[in-house]
């Protein structure tokens, strides 16, 4: 991928341009046998700075996930690593700067057990090491358990009562303990559409004293497709644990509505979500909305397009952030391509304001061959 960026750092001032070329294969592989099930993803890049004025870099992406079945129908272990770089400002969009590497290892020995046709149970442990690199990083280790009861209500339904425990031990400053509790209910009712909703508590105490909180706690999902309609409505909480925090908490709700029509896919969306710091109450709010088309122009050629407004409401600097993208992708021959790719970004503080106080534009041309992946199962 060969990229012209004005504005590499998007600065308001003394705004670096240049070219800059990424290098980008990958390592995708599955293993399936009866006793256990691997996943791998793995992206190296290689960026190259042509204006001079910074060194070449190398990242590393990697996703790798297991699942091992130690007794059948009874006994599994989950394990999984992550590796990637990502940014300290969720607010910027650039790639260049305020970055840090973070690599989340995770394993969980689990029991899944099925103790009637109507009823089953599961119950596990699971250890979470997150580490950082940087200055204003917090790296933590996570202990927590959990305990599942469902009860099929039919073919197609079920409800169920969930306990989950966690003890954060972040490196520096004050351990703290999570436990949640829920009862929910899952139901589909037909291929693309399903209900999913689940509702209770959860309560935060540090874990040498202090004050405690209880909030409510929820989930809910509903996926309904008609025609050529797909509706999708979301609302709940997360609990993130990002590298400058021990710990946050996320409110959102999201909608989204896609037609499809007869060369391609057309979609409405918006976001809503309330991060709260668990240590200080401390919050900040943002709300999205946007639209996408993805349209097949012939039979090699497809074309996409979207145009998205953010809006931070704590935010006193550069209160929307627009972003415009376009492009065209050409397949040459069976899975390789070519296409050039557009993006405009602006902050400023009116809603789609053409010209911002930081504003950055991006073109980008592009080669990729797919080859067949490293896949195995075995019966």
């Amino acid at each position: 991928l060969e990229e012209y960026n004005d504005n590499i750092y998007e600065t308001r001032s003394n705004r670096l341009s240049g070219f800059i070329t990424h290098i980008s294969p990958s390592l995708k592989g599955d293993y399936n046998s009866r006793l256990w099930t691997w996943n791998l993803n793995y992206e190296p890049e290689y960026i190259m700075f042509h204006s001079g004025k910074q060194g070449n870099e190398l990242r590393h992406n990697l996703l790798a996930a297991g699942n091992i079945r130690l007794i059948d129908n009874f006994l599994y272990l989950n394990i999984s690593d992550e590796y990637k770089k990502n940014s300290f400002d969720g607010n910027r969009q650039t790639q260049y700067a305020n970055l840090y590497n973070q690599n989340i290892f995770s394993v969980s020995p689990y029991i899944d057990y099925r103790i009637n046709p109507r009823w089953s149970a599961s119950a596990g442990y699971r250890y979470v090491n997150r580490s950082y690199s940087g200055s204003q990083s917090i790296n933590n280790e996570e202990h927590g358990g959990f305990l599942k009861l469902t009860r099929d209500t039919g073919p197609r339904s079920n409800v169920y009562t969930k306990a989950d425990y966690s003890r954060i031990i972040p490196e520096t400053g004050q351990s703290h303990d999570r436990l949640t509790h829920v009862v929910g209910a899952e139901y589909r009712h037909a291929k693309d559409s399903n209900i999913h909703a689940e509702a209770g508590y959860s309560i935060f105490f540090p874990a040498s004293g202090g004050s405690t909180t209880t909030s409510p706690f929820w989930n809910v999902g509903i996926l309904q497709a008609v025609d050529q309609y797909r509706f999708s409505l979301d609302s709940g909480v997360t609990f993130d644990n990002d590298p400058g925090l021990s710990s946050s908490e996320r409110r959102s709700v999201s909608g989204r509505i896609e037609r499809d029509y007869s060369r391609g896919v057309i979609g409405i969306y918006g976001r809503y979500n309330d991060t709260i710091n668990s240590t200080d109450n401390a919050n900040s709010q943002w709300f999205t909305t946007g639209i996408d088309v993805s349209h097949l122009v012939t039979l090699r050629v497809t074309s996409h397009f979207s145009l998205s407004t953010d809006k931070y409401l704590n935010n006193s600097r550069d209160l929307y952030r627009n972003l415009f993208t376009a492009g065209v992708k050409y397949e040459v021959y069976k899975d390789l391509y070519c296409g050039i790719d557009y993006n405009r970004i602006a902050y400023s503080d009116s809603f789609f304001s053409p010209i911002g106080p930081i504003e950055a534009n991006r073109i980008m041309v592009f080669v990729t061959k797919t080859f067949q992946g490293l896949n195995y199962k075995q019966n």
